[in-house]
């Protein structure tokens, strides 16, 4: 009996876990304006999906009943369409960061830092707990809509930290000279007064 109703909650909570996704999907497909308090709601609710598909895939994993056919849809559902929305909003949120980077204000730019490899890890932490409970179900693989992005790689682009590291140099040649030149007027002074 008390299986019965376990399967049920968590055939339940899949099933509301499922609507959430889709919900996602819409809001991912959204260009918010950066700065928003809307973005910041948005980066928290996406990070706390994967934080709660990865504890409900961790529980399916220790419990010895099978997967659920829900579970297979919604992992489905995730990986085909949820994460693919994800990885454009994520490369959308980069170009436009680096766009308007001098106009941003400090904050804003902190608070993004620390939410977008924050939901990264959630991401990959939600990846490899499908990858686990695949492993011990033996007979479906919830990874087969899961692709991974280039979006979640690092990109070092030389050119444009070349652009930017000269840029930096004349700046950082122009303020070392006033402060030589002071330092020369203060020695002539005690010179001069001594």
């Amino acid at each position: 009996s008390s299986g019965i109703n376990a399967e049920y909650g968590a055939d339940t909570l899949c099933l509301h876990l499922t609507d959430l996704a889709n919900v996602l999907g819409v809001l991912l497909s959204c260009r918010v304006p950066h700065g928003s308090a809307a973005l910041d709601h948005l980066s928290r609710v996406i990070k706390r999906f994967y934080n709660t598909f990865t504890m409900f895939v961790k529980y399916e994993s220790n419990h010895n009943h099978g997967i659920l056919r829900s579970l297979e849809k919604l992992a489905k559902l995730v990986g085909s369409t949820t994460n693919q929305k994800l990885y454009n909003f994520l490369i959308y949120l980069e170009q436009t960061y680096g766009d308007d980077k001098g106009k941003r204000n400090a904050s804003v730019i902190k608070r993004q830092a620390v939410s977008v490899p924050g939901i990264v890890y959630a991401v990959e932490q939600c990846e490899r707990n499908l990858i686990i409970l695949t492993k011990k179900s033996k007979t479906v693989d919830l990874m087969e809509f899961f692709k991974r992005s280039t979006a979640r790689d690092f990109k070092i682009e030389t050119a444009v930290l070349e652009e930017r590291f000269n840029r930096e140099i004349p700046e950082a040649e122009d303020q070392d000279q006033p402060k030589t030149k002071k330092r020369k007027r203060a020695g002539k002074s005690a010179e001069n007064g001594a």
